[in-house]
């Protein structure tokens, strides 16, 4: 079950990745990125409003936690972007987020069978390699290195975080995180005061693109929930496949050797992981 879980959020962050992404090629990333996680904070509320469960104050701290990560990494990952780092920063931050929870999930006594760790190993070669820019894009290498990692960190902080809240509080560890998250995105599009050139259709695509993402973030809590931490972040952090498989039906982007290498190596470790 947790696996299928894993996959199931890598299917959403694909997903939400892909949509947010093609919103920022029209609109600026911070009001992408802000509004997507005002729908988050909306829709996490709504479903932790019917569910009523009892939030734990421990599990509400590792959940605004997770929101810190959330911010950070999509800050960081942005930064790169926008300063034509995308073949360094992209793949640094896909490793980082799976790498991560799993030196934190070994240094909490995790430990794979053989074959999962064989998974585990092979993912994070695919990992960067589907998540790589086609071409090799303009920027400087030192500085993409440096938002690639802290893009990387942040997201990590997110998976470790959820997985440390428990399973005792419902949903709100993940509500937690979504406010957080919105706050502190909020507050760099204040401080940058980007240009609103959003209209109706493209509003409700960010939105919608905010509910996939914490739609995500619930499969990957959940998944925490029945499978170890590093099976669930690396099955979860293999969710660039998705969104270059998007791109190739949807945009007529065609991967490039390596990428198509990655898909495959993707594959191979998923079955691994799997199959334990």
């Amino acid at each position: 079950m947790g696996a299928l879980l894993g996959l199931a959020a890598a299917l959403a962050y694909g997903v939400s990745d892909y949509v947010a992404g093609v919103a920022s090629r029209r609109h600026h990333f911070l009001w992408v990125s802000f509004l997507g996680t005002v729908a988050a904070v909306v829709g996490c509320g709504a479903a932790v409003a019917v569910e009523r469960p009892d939030p734990a104050t421990a599990a509400l701290a590792w959940g605004a936690l997770s929101g810190v990560g959330s911010a950070v990494g999509t800050l960081g990952l942005y930064r790169g972007y926008g300063h034509g780092e995308m073949a360094v920063a992209g793949p640094l931050s896909a490793v980082g987020a799976a790498a991560f929870p799993a030196v934190v999930g070994a240094a909490l006594g995790e430990r794979l069978p053989a074959l999962g760790l064989v998974g585990v190993v092979l993912a994070f070669p695919a990992i960067w390699l589907m998540s790589r820019a086609p071409q090799e894009a303009t920027g400087s290498t030192r500085s993409g290195t440096v938002d690639g990692l802290v893009s990387g960190a942040g997201f990590g902080l997110l998976f470790v975080a959820l997985g440390q809240a428990g399973d005792g509080s419902g949903l709100w560890p993940v509500l937690a995180g979504a406010v957080v998250s919105a706050t502190l995105l909020g507050l760099s599009t204040a401080v940058r005061r980007p240009p609103w050139d959003l209209d109706a259709r493209w509003l409700g695509i960010v939105l919608a693109a905010g509910l996939i993402s914490v739609t995500a973030n619930v499969l990957f809590f959940l998944a925490t929930h029945y499978s170890l931490l590093t099976v669930a972040a690396v099955l979860t952090s293999l969710y660039p496949g998705v969104t270059v498989a998007m791109g190739a039906v949807l945009l007529h982007e065609r991967p490039d050797r390596w990428q198509k290498a990655g898909l495959a190596l993707g594959a191979l470790a998923v079955t691994a992981i799997v199959v334990t």
